[in-house]
């Protein structure tokens, strides 16, 4: 098995349960050419989400705030990370970073959820601990099996 080590050049996403956050990389952002608006969207069937340029009137648009202190900008989407957390099996109490594809010609990055980093003090491990923790009897209904809808933040959050 290879093991992947992450670095600061890759296209990154970040979740956390507890906070409901999610962090964009600013890798991720000159990849998207530094959009005025974007918005996520996923597809639970083939475990992914991605990060799209869009205009300011299209479904689920997002304002891109001002980068942070880490060169970054954060979210707060408590209902959609939570459902992320419950589609992938992910253990609540641990954060998750993502690599990135950019897909050029639709103006997004495209993030497998099947393949997180586990992040611990802000730093990304290798990919030979276990991200998720099972959930006894749980089964995926076909409603929730829809595919490239895009997500709205909660009310009153960044």
């Amino acid at each position: 098995m290879n093991e992947r080590t992450w670095n600061q050049r890759m296209l990154g996403l970040t979740f956390n349960a507890v906070d409901g956050r999610i962090t964009i990389f600013r890798s991720t952002l000159e990849e998207l050419g530094w959009p005025t608006n974007y918005r996520f969207l996923y597809n639970r069937k083939a475990k992914q989400v991605a990060v799209q340029n869009c205009a300011a009137e299209d479904a689920g648009s997002h304002k891109t705030p001002k980068l942070n202190v880490s060169n970054s900008c954060e979210i707060k989407c408590m209902a959609f990370v939570r459902m992320i957390y419950r589609d992938m099996r992910w253990n609540q109490d641990n954060t998750y970073r993502l690599e990135g594809k950019s897909i050029p010609g639709q103006q997004l990055v495209s993030f497998d959820l099947s393949s997180p980093f586990l992040v611990e003090n802000g730093i990304a491990l290798d990919e030979n601990l276990s991200p998720t923790k099972p959930l006894c009897g749980e089964e995926m209904s076909s409603a929730e099996s829809s595919s490239a809808l895009p997500i709205k933040r909660d009310s009153g959050a960044v």
